[in-house]
């Protein structure tokens, strides 16, 4: 994982604490770049102003995200609250960067990287989608992250968003060299969160897999790898500030890919359920075409879903076998 071009650069990271994030810093560290992460509550302006205008950085990278998508559109009265929460947190602090970093006249001169999803396109016809796909978000959560790319876009003239799919996979710590005396832990639930890699623990416990009325629905399965690379690379690569979809070169289905970890599991057996109720968002089906991204940066998706997933499957075991390794 090429890091040089970081060399010497100062970056900070919003989100070190999700499973991006910590990935990210641990990798950066890893390879003694100055990294700094921020604490501070992302729905408070003068928090963010605290740190922000006082400090200049190369390179932000804005992973953090509350995710209320589960909260339904008939939503009741007691999750208000809870909207405007995850609003503060992915839309308005944003706009309380900005007015920390044009305090500091640090405006073009830092570099923001910000994450989206390709859930944002929502329950669409079409099989393929593109940065020319119109979006059609179905939660507010998806509404939220189309008015944050829109926030970044116009603000931050340096800035670049990134729609990633569902991504999976550990690099975990102890694939790093240790650099400091102090050895970070990381609650490993946080590896658990990616639904594969949740789907993996659930099959090393139960012995067994469940696949749902969607199986023939295609999805994107990114290795957190190629998600790592990819924020380096758009980090240091100058462009147009828009959007660009990330995906893979699989085209599989939710059966493919189920098939592919039974295997890894000694080939336990797969049951099948056509009676649960399943959402819109569940129902989709659609790969991602990343041809915009890759012509601006090179970039590729090095990992095959068997080769991922394979591997995968040996790192959770050892997870699950031995705490030390947090």
């Amino acid at each position: 994982m090429n890091t040089k071009k970081y060399k010497g650069k100062r970056v900070c990271i919003l989100g070190h604490k999700g499973y991006i994030g910590s990935t990210l810093k641990n990798i950066l560290r890893a390879n003694y770049v100055n990294v700094e992460v921020s604490d501070v509550d992302l729905s408070n302006a003068r928090d963010i102003e605290s740190q922000f205008s006082s400090k200049y950085y190369d390179v932000i990278f804005h992973l953090a995200s509350a995710d209320l998508s589960s909260i339904p559109s008939n939503m009741k009265e007691r999750d208000i609250d809870s909207v405007v929460r995850e609003r503060s947190v992915n839309c308005d602090s944003i706009l309380n960067l900005h007015k920390a970093l044009n305090a500091k006249s640090h405006m073009g001169k830092t570099k923001i990287v910000f994450t989206s999803s390709t859930n944002v396109y929502g329950d669409i016809p079409q099989q393929i989608v593109g940065e020319n796909t119109n979006d059609n978000p179905q939660t507010l959560w998806q509404a939220h992250k189309v008015l944050s790319e829109h926030y970044i876009n116009i603000l931050f003239p340096n800035s670049i968003s990134l729609r990633i799919p569902n991504i999976y996979g550990i690099i975990p710590h102890f694939y790093y060299e240790p650099i400091t005396d102090t050895k970070e832990y990381l609650n490993k639930n946080t590896y658990f969160r990616p639904i594969i890699n949740k789907i993996i623990r659930l099959g090393i416990e139960n012995e067994k897999l469940t696949l749902y009325k969607n199986k023939m629905c295609f999805r994107d399965y990114l290795h957190i790898y190629d998600l790592i690379t990819a924020l380096l690379v758009a980090g240091v690569t100058d462009g147009e500030r828009k959007y660009y979809t990330l995906g893979c070169d699989n085209r599989s289905t939710i059966e493919d890919v189920w098939n592919i970890i039974a295997q890894n599991l000694g080939g336990i057996p797969i049951e099948y359920d056509d009676s649960r109720k399943l959402s819109d968002m569940e129902t989709r089906s659609f790969t991602s075409d990343y041809t915009e991204f890759r012509a601006l940066t090179g970039w590729n998706a090095k990992y095959t879903i068997r080769y991922g997933i394979r591997e995968t499957v040996e790192q959770i075991k050892r997870v699950l076998k031995d705490d030390s390794t947090f």
